[in-house]
């Protein structure tokens, strides 16, 4: 019954892939979210927060309370000019980005080593059109 329900593979999928995620950014006391927000701010300092919204498909309500605890750790910092909000990372941010990028790639070999690139590649890309075309379509 269940392995013809999309629901409940993505979301078995979905729950197991956090469980993974999650033990791997633990060794830095991060979640992967808050991770992976960080990277996007290493890599492009001074990024807006409405930009981070985008790239990472998330409500702005959200990227603040992320930016706010990443903040709160001193891993990044918050700017406004005006009405917009411009994050840059800190010292201490910047210096885990080589630990960062280190547990992705981790992970990616963790993945890499039971499905292969072919198999993965294809996973992401029907998974993100099919979560597009529901996007659009969801009333």
């Amino acid at each position: 019954m269940f392995d013809a329900c999309i629901y409940f593979n993505v979301t078995a999928l979905a729950r197991v892939l956090k469980r993974i995620w999650d033990e791997a950014f633990s060794r830095v006391g991060l979640s992967p979210s808050h991770a992976y927000v960080l990277l996007l701010v290493i890599e492009k300092p001074g990024i807006v927060q409405s930009e981070i919204s985008t790239a990472m498909e998330l409500t702005p309500s959200t990227v603040s309370r992320f930016i706010d605890t990443l903040a709160g750790k001193g891993l990044v910092t918050r700017r406004t000019e005006g009405k917009v909000a411009h994050v840059d990372p800190t010292p201490a941010g910047t210096a885990l980005q080589s630990e960062l990028t280190a547990i992705a790639g981790e992970l990616s070999g963790f993945i890499g080593e039971r499905i292969s690139q072919r198999e993965n590649a294809i996973l992401v890309e029907q998974t993100a059109a099919i979560r597009r075309k529901l996007e659009r379509t969801h009333p």
